[in-house]
């Protein structure tokens, strides 16, 4: 008499579609932007007033002893820095501190990694989205700087922070 137990085989593991599946990368995503919504203001405000401060104190304290650097303003000059610095600055601290924090303290990646996602679809999305924020931090003040010329400078498309 046999078993019903012996006569069904094991089903082999269902094969993925790609190599990352756009629901996991989307749930990584949403996962981000609602962790972020929490945060916000803090991580926008710093972003935004450390390059002030910087051009104010490099571009107009130091700036007044210089005059032009390679046939720019000095504060032309500057801005270009200064934003691609806090570009810079907001995506290495999202992706070193609060990734650490993240995997050690909070266990996030492991409540993540339960759910029918990979570590290359995690990593991916948690890329995705350093990326994507540091790209509207920047991109925000350009547009700003842009709009809210009366008008455009030559610098203004790659220095939000030069003046008018």
């Amino acid at each position: 008499m046999t078993t019903q137990a012996a006569s069904v085989r094991p089903r082999a593991p269902r094969r993925r579609l790609r190599w990352i599946e756009p629901a996991a990368l989307a749930g990584v995503l949403v996962h981000d932007l609602t962790v972020y919504r929490r945060y916000w203001f803090s991580t926008t405000f710093s972003s935004v007033v450390e390059p002030t401060i910087y051009l104010l104190a490099f571009g107009f304290g130091f700036g007044s002893l210089v005059g032009q650097v390679a046939g720019y303003d000095y504060v032309e000059f500057l801005g270009t820095g200064v934003v691609a610095t806090a570009v810079l600055f907001s995506s290495a601290f999202t992706g070193m501190f609060q990734t650490f924090i993240r995997r050690t303290y909070q266990k996030t990646y492991d409540a993540v990694l339960a759910a029918p996602v990979d570590v290359h679809e995690l990593v991916s999305g948690e890329a995705l989205w350093i990326a994507v924020k540091a790209g509207v931090y920047g991109c925000t003040r350009c547009w700003w700087r842009c709009c809210s010329a009366s008008t455009p400078r030559r610098a203004c498309c790659w220095c939000p922070s030069s003046g008018s």
